[in-house]
């Protein structure tokens, strides 16, 4: 089975750099099977036979850590998942960007129901089976709805990737 395994803040202004030759390299040592990068940021697809989404990430963050010497939050779904996730994007907006924040574990919140609408100031999120879909009309750097709002909201690690609506 493909997964999708997204890496958080590497190669961030100069920061947790992991060139991703590297990076790889060290999977496919560790015996991970027809692993591919997208752009520099963390995006991997990869397969591992007979191993489950929560422990990829979990030997993925370990590898990390004892190879580049740092932690790095990892998120690691099936692949099918990001095609679910894109098709079920809940706002009727003209984004320039549309936002999707992966949660590390599924979570239960007694603060957020799934598939209701929260609005904050222009941004609206809504806790979905996978993650948390945004609605940021402006720039997301700008938006109060970070990784650190969800994590601190939630409990759990997070990161978030963006795509441009077709």
């Amino acid at each position: 089975m493909k997964y999708i395994a997204l890496l958080r803040g590497i190669n961030v202004g100069g920061h947790r750099k992991i060139k991703m030759q590297d990076l790889r390299k060290f999977l496919e040592t560790a015996g991970f099977e027809q692993v591919q990068t997208y752009i520099q940021s963390g995006n991997l697809i990869l397969e591992k036979p007979g191993v489950g989404s929560k422990d990829i990430a979990g030997m993925i963050k370990e590898l990390i850590w004892s190879s580049f010497g740092f932690e790095v939050p990892v998120v690691a779904l099936e692949g099918n998942y990001v095609t679910e996730i894109i098709s079920a994007y809940p706002f009727e907006a003209e984004l320039s960007e549309k936002h999707f924040v992966f949660l590390a574990t599924e979570v239960f919140s007694r603060d957020f129901e799934r598939d209701k609408t929260y609005t904050n100031g222009a941004d609206q999120f809504q806790l979905g089976s996978h993650g948390v879909y945004l609605k940021i009309p402006g720039k997301y750097h700008q938006t109060k709805l970070s990784n650190a709002f969800f994590e601190k909201k939630l409990g759990v690690e997070t990161t978030t990737r963006n795509w441009k609506p077709s």
